[in-house]
C-alpha cells in the first residue's frame, strides 16, 4: 500500500459522515426526551404515593375503530342483545387509557397503560342507527405499568400525561366539592353552640 493510499484511508476514517452525525444527534435528543418522560412518570408516582392518593382514575387517550370480521356467532349474540329493537350491526373499538390504580403485585397505586377491546351493539332506533350505551363485550387486551412499556409506546403515550394530570385534578376537585356540599346539606343550624 502506498503512502498516498494510507493517507487517504486515514483521512476517510477521521472524517465523519454528516448524516451519521445528524442521526447520532437525533438519537441522543430522543433518549434525553425518554429519560425526561421516565423521570416525570416516576416523580408523579412518587408524589401521589407519598400523599396516599388511593383514588382510582382512568383517562382515555384514544379509541380506535376495529374492522369486524364476519362472525355469525358474534352477530347472533348482538342480535339477541338488540331485542326488542331491530338489529343494525355492531361496532368494535380498541380503547387505550392511562390509569392510576392499584398494582396487584405490590398493592401500591401506579400508572398503567391499559387497552381494552369493546363491542357495542347497534340498533335501529326510530330510523337512526344508535349504539347501545354499554358494551356487550369488554375485554382486557393489554395492561402494563407505563414506566415499563417499550420505548416507542412510552414516547407515544407520554404526550398525554399532562392531560391525564389535568383531568385527574378536575376529578378530585369534583369529588371534594361533592363531599363539601353533602357536609353543608347535613348541617343542622337549629343546634345551639
Amino acid at each position: 500500500m502506498s503512502v498516498t493510499q494510507k493517507t487517504n484511508q486515514s483521512i476517510t476514517k477521521n472524517q465523519t459522515d454528516p448524516a451519521l452525525e445528524e442521526l447520532v444527534s437525533e438519537a441522543h435528543t430522543l433518549f434525553k426526551a425518554l429519560d425526561a418522560a421516565s423521570t416525570k412518570i416516576r416523580d408523579l408516582e412518587k408524589r401521589l404515593g407519598e400523599i396516599k392518593a388511593h383514588f382510582p382514575f382512568s383517562y382515555r387517550v384514544c379509541k380506535e375503530d376495529i374492522l369486524n370480521p364476519l362472525d355469525a356467532d358474534r352477530a347472533e349474540m348482538h342480535k339477541r342483545h338488540a331485542e326488542p329493537y331491530s338489529y343494525f350491526g355492531y361496532n368494535s373499538y380498541l380503547e387505550s387509557n392511562i390509569a392510576w390504580e392499584e398494582d396487584d403485585k405490590s398493592k401500591n397505586f401506579r400508572l398503567f397503560l391499559i387497552s381494552r377491546r369493546q363491542e357495542f351493539t347497534v340498533v335501529d332506533f326510530e330510523g337512526d342507527p344508535s349504539e347501545c350505551r354499554s358494551p356487550l363485550v369488554d375485554e382486557l387486551v393489554f395492561k402494563k405499568l407505563l414506566i415499563e412499556t417499550d420505548l416507542a409506546t412510552r414516547l407515544k403515550f407520554i404526550e398525554h400525561l399532562h392531560f391525564f394530570i389535568q383531568k385527574f385534578k378536575e376529578h378530585l376537585q369534583r369529588y371534594r366539592i361533592s363531599i363539601e356540599e353533602k357536609q353543608i346539606d347535613s348541617f343542622d343550624d337549629t343546634i345551639p353552640f
